[in-house]
């Protein structure tokens, strides 16, 4: 029974094995958009992609192509996809020999060929290639006429499409979060920490020294929610500036003892209170002379009007802490679902990479691109520098065109910031009659000797300058004659602007490069990462084929070993009933003679009967044959019993006798193979012992 599980088991893992790889063919691949070499009969390209399998082409379910040579249709998937087979359906009602020659290209690269003199209903071609338009050409006819196209499939991710970057920027967004929520927090903290301390400095307000002369009330008063609190009181004199009244304010040291008890007393408690400067409330400390009330205090709050402040500032607090925290983990939240999300995602996209050689071959192709194309961007950046830096030698020197200025005026002469002015060329006198027309020309071609010699050290190695066309400066080369200046100069870069601009030029190809590299080391992280995975994953693709080969091969060696197995059961179950059939058949056979050697002794004698049976059955065990000798022996035997019946019962024990020992016999056989019970004869003509199937 194990082998048939196990069989069974196996009977079980092929057909696992057969419907994975029926799985593995793909399914019928999305399409973007088609198109074909032309239209006739209003058989558009889209027909072939309807899903409508009709094989009539009235019911609006084939294309159609004008006659030309070579007619085509395409269709271009919605992603580029492994395209394992393409099912095509013919024309049934009519013109099914237009595709007895058509190939079928995949981005341009053909991936079959059908060539047929006999026409076809449905035809499935395959063609494993990567790529995502897919042309049918007709090679063999002028017309293409398509009821259905299936591209048969799967989408394959381009290398390096799977990333991590969007999850990894989700998670610097989250780190920010967390930075802003401990700056909220930090921030509200100091505001509830500067609140709390404005309050407490408000508690406590410090108002003006008050005086009041005697003979006068003095009012004390507070804003709202504020009370007095006298801090110092003196009835008396101190000074003569103050309350002045003659000899009567000459003493000035007096004041009265209880001046400050007095004060608090009346206005303990109160936003405002009135203290009048009079003998008779704080008495005459000095007789004779005229007092002032002089008092200073303060305005504080009420304790529970504080605390109330305090505690509305601390709920403000609190309020806009919990506001933050619930916006973080709101946040959080969201943001921790997109991390998980786009990290499943990414699994998945990994997963769902091909795990076929081909796969790690377009790893290892795309980075070679990206090498490559990091080596070219590398090369375009020291191309640019280059001519950068040649750019910048070629305008180091800037030649300005010629300017002219006529007799008595004022040339000005500028150079850009960084830029230094060179004399090439100067002219003072007359070439012409056109230039600087004037009354007073008596000559054409006069000219000042020397010109640049006289004016270059007024320009020459400025940003700027003006020169004076005139004959103090130029001498008079032709009296008589109004003369006019011609200046020829350039701008030359200084030495500090070109160290600038070089500086600047190696700034921007080192970051150039900083740049590249960086974007060219992520990529090529990402491509030996996947390519990696890619090789691991084709190697345990390899191990789990070679895994199920070997299950195969075992299972067909094990099924053969069964079949085998079976074939011997079956030939060893027939041969052992054929051996029990003859043994019933002679035992059948052996009880017949029996009965009837019995029956006949038993005519002649009754009473011999039971001791004949006794007698054949003895003689059958003992495997000896009784004679039949006829009836007339048997008359002679009974006639000497009755002669002599002394001698029948001599006969009698002897017969006896014989039975004893022929019962003993067995007895010694069995003594001599005391392996079995039963002597042979025994064990085939008992019925209990025949079972009629071989031992297992």
């Amino acid at each position: 029974m194990g082998l048939f599980n196990r069989a069974s088991g196996g009977l079980l893992w092929l057909a696992v094995i057969a419907l994975c790889s029926e799985a593995a063919l793909g399914r019928i691949l999305e399409t973007l958009n088609c198109t074909q070499s032309s239209v006739a009969f209003n058989g558009q390209c889209g027909r072939a992609l309807d899903g409508n399998t009709a094989r009539n082409y009235g019911r609006n379910s084939c294309t159609h192509t004008k006659q030309q040579p070579r007619p085509w249709w395409q269709a271009t998937l919605k992603n580029v996809s492994r395209v394992k087979a393409i099912r095509i359906f013919n024309r049934g009602d009519c013109c099914a020999e237009r595709l007895n020659s058509f190939t079928v290209q995949v981005d341009g690269r053909v991936c079959a060929v059908h060539k047929s003199a006999k026409p076809f209903d449905v035809k499935k071609l395959a063609c494993n290639m990567n790529g995502r338009v897919v042309r049918i050409v007709n090679t063999g006819g002028t017309i293409l006429t398509l009821c259905e196209v299936q591209i048969i499939g799967w989408p394959v991710r381009p290398p390096g499409s799977c990333s991590k970057a969007k999850a990894q920027l989700l998670i610097k967004k989250l780190q920010l979060a967390k930075k802003q929520l401990k700056r909220g927090i930090r921030n509200a903290r100091t505001a509830f920490t500067k609140a709390a301390k404005a309050i407490r400095q408000q508690q406590k307000k410090q108002m003006p020294l008050r005086r009041t002369c005697e003979h006068s009330v003095g009012t004390f008063a507070c804003p709202k929610g504020y009370t007095v609190s006298i801090q110092q009181a003196m009835y008396g004199r101190q000074s003569t500036k103050f309350c002045p009244r003659g000899r009567l304010s000459a003493r000035t040291n007096c004041a009265a003892k209880k001046a400050l008890a007095i004060a608090k007393s009346r206005c303990r408690g109160r936003q405002s209170c009135q203290v009048p400067a009079r003998n008779s409330i704080f008495g005459d400390p000095c007789p004779g002379t005229f007092k002032y009330l002089q008092i200073s205090y303060r305005c504080v709050q009420r304790p529970g009007q504080v605390r109330n402040r305090l505690k509305a500032v601390r709920r403000r607090y609190r309020s806009s802490k919990r506001q933050l925290m619930a916006q973080f983990r709101a946040k959080k939240i969201g943001l921790k679902a997109k991390i998980v999300t786009e990290k499943r995602r990414y699994k998945r996209c990994i997963g769902g990479m091909s795990c076929q050689g081909g796969q790690s071959r377009a790893l290892k192709q795309a980075l070679a691109q990206e090498q490559q194309r990091h080596k070219t961007a590398l090369a375009n950046a020291q191309r640019a520098k280059t001519s950068e830096l040649a750019g910048v030698a070629g305008k180091r020197i800037v030649t300005k065109p010629e300017t002219r200025t006529c007799e008595n005026h004022v040339q000005s002469i500028t150079c850009p910031a960084g830029y230094v002015i060179k004399l090439l060329s100067v002219f003072y006198g007359r070439k012409d009659a056109a230039s600087c027309p004037h009354p007073q020309i008596r000559t054409i071609k006069c000219q000042a000797r020397n010109a640049v010699v006289k004016v270059r050290a007024a320009c020459d190695g400025k940003q700027s300058c003006k020169l004076q066309s005139s004959n103090s400066v130029f001498g008079d080369p032709c009296p008589g004659t109004y003369k006019y200046m011609l200046v020829r100069h350039s701008c030359q870069m200084t030495d500090a602007k070109l160290k600038a601009v070089r500086a600047a030029v190696d700034a921007r190809y080192r970051s150039t490069v900083a740049r590249l590299g960086k974007q060219h080391l992520a990529k090529v992280k990402s491509f030996t990462a996947q390519l990696n995975l890619a090789t691991a994953r084709h190697k345990a693709c390899v191990i789990k084929r070679r895994r199920a080969r070997s299950f195969t091969r075992q299972l067909q060696l094990n099924t053969e070993s069964l079949r085998r197995r079976l074939v011997w059961i079956t030939a060893a179950l027939k041969r052992r009933r054929l051996r029990a059939r003859r043994r019933e058949a002679q035992c059948a056979k052996e009880k017949k003679l029996q009965n009837e050697i019995v029956r006949r002794i038993g005519k002649r004698d009754p009473e011999a009967k039971e001791t004949a049976y006794k007698a054949a059955t003895n003689a059958t065990k003992s495997g000896k044959k009784t004679p039949e000798k006829g009836r007339d022996e048997t008359q002679e035997d009974c006639e000497k019993k009755q002669k002599t019946p002394e001698k029948g019962t001599e006969k009698e024990q002897e017969t006896e006798t014989d039975l004893k020992k022929e019962q003993k016999t067995p007895e010694k056989k069995q003594t001599r193979n005391p392996t079995t019970q039963t002597s042979s004869k025994e064990t085939r003509c008992n019925p209990k012992t025949q079972t009629g199937y071989p031992k297992t």
